[in-house]
């Protein structure tokens, strides 16, 4: 009986995930015929209305901060696998099951490490860049903005920056931490995957230029967590706590004060996983 060589598998495993990518990509546009029915639909009513400008206005604004953060995160996640393949262990003793999971993977995914990369991030980049077209309108009103000359009495900020400004950035601050999450999870099966993570060695589970790389990450959600902070005293201002709207005795000295004592914690936690460097 003819055994299948190491390289005649990796072809097959090869052609298997084209014919996998090609199935997954077709199911997309199947699923995407709708979509662009309906946009081509909306078309052709506000050009016979005569408003094509600003249809390709909205379109433009949907798809613009979409595309950003879709690059964006595409970046971020391909220099940290990058990453975690060059602080890869090149050589680790075989303890256990584990070892033969890494050791497959090796074997028949490693040879096309940088396709993998590359499909892997530009996977995640689209499902996290896919929800920012949501925010059109804050994203409109954020790149649209305009002094109103009259400050705040609290935080003495142009009224425009509650009105214009602080919904987007509140959006892209909450959406910055969920993708450094997310980077951050994948990065550690990453590094489970190369060999850089035991669960169940008995000697060392992370090697120390694993835990370079995780603790930066973590360090980097503290300091995102810290401008959340930052921003949510702001919000304040737009309170309903009360009977009325805007910063209440309550929110001014309770809220306040516990938003800056988290915005200092949250940089003391970030220093802290720097530390564990």
């Amino acid at each position: 009986m003819r055994v299948p060589s190491v390289e005649g598998r990796r072809r097959s495993l090869g052609w298997r995930a084209w014919l996998i990518g090609g199935v997954i990509l077709f199911v997309i546009l199947l699923l995407s015929l709708r979509g662009l029915a309906r946009v081509y639909t909306d078309y052709l009513w506000f050009k016979d209305v005569g408003y094509a400008h600003t249809w390709r206005s909205l379109l433009s604004a949907k798809i613009v901060p979409a595309l950003i953060f879709s690059v964006i995160f595409f970046v971020l996640m391909l220099v940290n696998l990058i990453v975690a393949d060059r602080v890869a262990p090149r050589y680790r003793s075989a303890s256990g099951p584990e070892d033969e999971i890494v050791d497959r993977y090796r074997g028949y995914v490693a040879p096309y490490a940088g396709r993998v990369r590359v499909g892997v991030s530009l996977f995640f980049a689209l499902v996290m860049g896919s929800g920012v077209s949501g925010q059109w309108q804050n994203w409109i009103l954020f790149s649209n903005s305009t002094s109103f000359g009259i400050k705040d009495p609290q935080f003495h900020k142009d009224i425009s920056f509650y009105v214009f400004r602080l919904p987007f950035l509140q959006f892209a601050a909450g959406w910055v931490f969920a993708a450094l999450l997310v980077v951050l999870i994948v990065s550690a099966i990453w590094h489970y995957l190369n060999g850089g993570i035991r669960l169940q060695s008995p000697f060392q589970r992370v090697t120390p230029q694993v835990k370079v790389h995780l603790s930066v990450l973590l360090a980097l959600m503290s300091l995102t967590k810290t401008y959340q902070y930052y921003l949510a005293q702001f919000a304040l201002t737009g309170s309903h706590r009360g009977f009325v709207d805007g910063a209440t005795y309550t929110d001014v000295h309770a809220q306040l004060p516990a938003l800056r004592l988290l915005m200092l914690i949250s940089v003391a936690a970030a220093g802290l996983f720097i530390v564990n460097i």
